[in-house]
């Protein structure tokens, strides 16, 4: 009796919280084995891991692919804004300016592992991978849009956020191993992380070739962009979910838990004066929540009436 008036009176007190009581009173029943415990089925897991690794095929290292970045970019007249009156394009300072924005985005790239690690460590994948997505979309989205006359140091802008997007988006692929079932086969997904990374470097080739056969240059980039918005927009929604339920499969070990504490504190091996001192203590702390019980069995009549 005393075991059903504990798990009453909790369900009574928290009754603005159901889910923790029901988590309570499921750890219990489960413990007694009375209702088996069927913790949450995590169905996202394999599709973050696919998507964790399509994001690094595709941003994690683009910019490393700048040859055939810089063709595209030379051949469409960027950068002809720092070419002189008298050195009209194509002009050696575009050659100049280009390789700039390459070492302006491999350097952002570098610069920001430190930082993209920390926020891995502390902020919720989710988040990380929403802000990733939005910094791929931006930059891909101004690669389209801009004119061939802007300003060499915005196109610099640019693909310090392409590689920022790119860095924050690989690092936090590498969350994913906390997914994979069997810890022996977390080896291979790293290693197959960091390749992925490499053959990104391709990416830039497949603009060239989808330009040569027409496609314009907003087309490509701006549907570049997209999809990456696509990804991370899906990646982020599997990653809220998978943490809700990763919180509730946590919250369900600790109810298991203090179940097993509590059928331990009133088992009958223990000495008869230790079970009544440890109910007489328990009935002084769950004093206050009677009103709220009496009040919980009222409504439950009125409703079944």
């Amino acid at each position: 009796m005393l075991r059903e008036s504990l798990l009453a009176a909790d369900d009574s007190s928290s009754r603005s919280r159901r889910r923790p009581s029901v988590l309570v009173h499921t750890a219990y029943l489960q413990h007694v084995g009375t209702k088996p415990l069927v913790p949450p089925a995590h169905t996202g897991r394999t599709a973050i891991i696919m998507l964790s690794l399509l994001s690094t095929a595709l941003y994690a290292g683009i910019i490393f692919g700048w040859s055939s970045f810089s063709s595209l970019l030379l051949e469409e007249g960027f950068y002809s804004a720092d070419c002189d009156t008298d050195d009209p394009p194509p002009c050696a300072a575009m050659e100049q300016s280009a390789t700039i924005s390459f070492a302006v985005g491999s350097t952002t790239l570098m610069l920001s592992s430190l930082p993209s690690g920390l926020l891995v460590d502390h902020a919720p994948p989710s988040i990380l991978v929403a802000s990733a997505g939005s910094l791929l979309f931006l930059a891909c989205f101004l690669l389209g849009v801009l004119p061939a006359t802007t300003p060499s140091f915005f196109i610099h802008i640019v693909f310090a956020l392409l590689s920022g997007g790119g860095q924050l988006a690989f690092l936090t692929a590498f969350h994913a191993v906390e997914l994979i079932p069997d810890h022996d086969q977390c080896a291979w997904f790293v290693s197959v992380l960091s390749g992925l990374s490499s053959l990104s470097a391709v990416i830039p080739l497949g603009f060239v070739g989808l330009r040569s056969l027409g496609i314009s240059r907003a087309a490509i980039f701006v549907a570049f962009g997209a999809l990456a918005a696509l990804i991370c927009s899906a990646w982020a929604v599997l990653w809220h979910i998978e943490s809700r339920e990763a919180a509730a499969e946590r919250a369900i070990a600790a109810a298991a838990e203090a179940s097993s504490a509590m059928h331990e504190k009133y088992s009958p091996t223990k000495p008869k004066k230790s079970r009544i001192n440890n109910g007489l203590w328990d009935v002084v702390r769950l004093a206050p929540h009677v009103p709220g019980l009496l009040s919980g069995l009222q409504e439950e009549e009125e409703s079944d009436a």
